[in-house]
Protein backbone atom coordinates (compact mmCIF):
# COMPACT_ATOMS: atom_id res chain seq x y z
CA UNK A 1 0.00 0.00 0.00
CA UNK A 2 2.61 2.70 -1.13
CA UNK A 3 0.00 5.23 -2.36
CA UNK A 4 -1.07 6.83 1.29
CA UNK A 5 2.49 6.76 2.69
CA UNK A 6 3.41 8.96 -0.27
CA UNK A 7 1.05 10.96 -1.10
CA UNK A 8 1.16 11.75 3.46
CA UNK A 9 4.22 11.07 4.79
CA UNK A 10 6.94 11.54 2.55
CA UNK A 11 4.89 14.30 0.04
CA UNK A 12 3.68 16.62 2.83
CA UNK A 13 3.23 19.98 0.84
CA UNK A 14 0.74 17.47 -1.63
CA UNK A 15 -2.21 17.40 1.01
CA UNK A 16 -3.58 19.71 -0.39
CA UNK A 17 -4.52 18.31 -3.79
CA UNK A 18 -7.35 16.13 -5.25
CA UNK A 19 -6.63 12.46 -3.88
CA UNK A 20 -8.43 11.14 -6.52
CA UNK A 21 -6.32 13.12 -9.55
CA UNK A 22 -3.21 12.52 -7.14
CA UNK A 23 -4.21 8.59 -7.46
CA UNK A 24 -4.79 8.29 -10.80
CA UNK A 25 -1.42 10.44 -11.70
CA UNK A 26 -0.14 8.00 -9.34
CA UNK A 27 -1.38 4.49 -11.08
CA UNK A 28 -0.53 6.33 -14.92
CA UNK A 29 3.29 6.66 -13.45
CA UNK A 30 3.67 3.18 -11.76
CA UNK A 31 2.01 1.66 -15.05
CA UNK A 32 4.24 3.45 -17.32
CA UNK A 33 6.86 2.26 -14.49
CA UNK A 34 6.00 -1.24 -15.20
CA UNK A 35 6.60 -0.99 -18.44
CA UNK A 36 10.06 0.63 -18.41
CA UNK A 37 10.98 -2.43 -16.03
CA UNK A 38 9.51 -4.47 -18.69
CA UNK A 39 11.25 -3.64 -21.68
CA UNK A 40 14.93 -2.49 -19.52
CA UNK A 41 14.66 -6.44 -18.89
CA UNK A 42 14.09 -7.74 -22.18
CA UNK A 43 16.63 -5.42 -23.56
CA UNK A 44 19.70 -6.62 -21.14
CA UNK A 45 18.25 -10.53 -21.25
CA UNK A 46 19.59 -10.34 -24.78
CA UNK A 47 22.60 -8.74 -23.91
CA UNK A 48 23.75 -11.21 -20.92
CA UNK A 49 23.38 -14.88 -19.78
CA UNK A 50 22.32 -14.18 -16.42
CA UNK A 51 18.82 -13.91 -16.39
CA UNK A 52 18.48 -13.07 -12.76
CA UNK A 53 20.77 -9.61 -13.64
CA UNK A 54 18.02 -8.53 -16.44
CA UNK A 55 15.57 -8.94 -14.08
CA UNK A 56 17.10 -7.01 -11.02
CA UNK A 57 18.15 -4.06 -13.64
CA UNK A 58 14.97 -3.76 -14.76
CA UNK A 59 13.67 -3.75 -11.09
CA UNK A 60 15.56 -0.87 -10.50
CA UNK A 61 15.28 1.08 -14.09
CA UNK A 62 11.34 0.63 -13.28
CA UNK A 63 11.52 1.84 -9.26
CA UNK A 64 13.50 5.24 -10.45
CA UNK A 65 11.16 5.85 -12.92
CA UNK A 66 8.37 5.51 -10.29
CA UNK A 67 10.30 7.40 -7.56
CA UNK A 68 11.11 10.31 -10.42
CA UNK A 69 7.75 10.25 -11.98
CA UNK A 70 5.58 10.50 -8.36
CA UNK A 71 7.93 13.04 -7.26
CA UNK A 72 8.57 15.22 -9.97
CA UNK A 73 4.87 14.84 -11.89
CA UNK A 74 2.30 13.45 -9.59
CA UNK A 75 3.01 15.06 -6.19
CA UNK A 76 5.28 17.97 -7.37
CA UNK A 77 5.08 21.14 -5.35
CA UNK A 78 2.92 24.32 -6.76
CA UNK A 79 5.55 26.81 -6.17
CA UNK A 80 9.34 26.22 -5.58
CA UNK A 81 11.24 28.46 -3.89
CA UNK A 82 14.92 28.75 -5.40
Amino acid sequence: MEFPSESTLQLSYARGGSIVKQFAGFVAACSVGAVVNYLTTINVWQLTRYKQFAAVIGVLAGTLFNFAASQFLVFRAKHVRR
